[in-house]
């Protein structure tokens, strides 16, 4: 499936729950029904993989979450309340396609930057004025990156995609 490249709509959630399973591909037949080729959507065991929900902030006790990982960015769904509200779910694989969560995605991080900037700059000056020691630089946190594209296969792997051969 990575090796398609395309998105991944992960929806994970309780694998005991088969009503929300059931419920959640309606949903994607339904709103995604001309996305078949635009992302591939799962769902995904929340408890064999909770390394991903880590990276997103999340943990077992939030399930059920909806992520894309588009192999360079992980996007999560904000309000899964708001999950089954007629259209969220398209326009949530409509701004991936259109680039707005990754527009999103680096504001937020450059306005983080900026305050961590004036955070910084605030301890600098207590510093100045006290003449204590300054504390250790503030560690900034990277958004989550893709762990789903480190299942991609080798490039020297045979494919069918590729035609390469005589």
């Amino acid at each position: 499936m990575t090796e398609e490249g395309l998105p991944f709509l992960l929806f994970f959630r309780n694998p005991g729950d088969k009503k929300g399973d059931k419920k959640f591909t309606e949903l994607v037949v339904r709103e995604l029904y001309d996305q078949k080729n635009a992302v591939n959507a799962l769902l995904a065991d929340g408890h064999k993989f909770a390394h991903p929900l880590k990276h997103l902030g999340k943990t077992e006790d939030d399930l059920p979450v909806l992520a894309i990982d588009s192999f360079q960015h992980m996007f999560l769904f904000d309000n899964m309340d708001e999950l089954y509200v007629p259209g969220k779910l398209r326009q949530f694989v409509l701004d991936l396609h259109s680039g707005k969560l990754h527009k999103e995605f680096h504001e937020k991080m450059d306005q983080e930057m900026i305050d961590l900037q004036k955070l910084e700059l605030k301890k600098l000056e207590k510093f100045a004025e006290n003449e204590a020691k300054p504390s250790t630089a503030v560690s900034f946190a990277t958004p989550p990156p893709s762990i789903f594209k480190e299942l991609k296969p080798s490039e020297n792997r045979y494919s069918l995609l590729r035609k390469t051969e005589l």
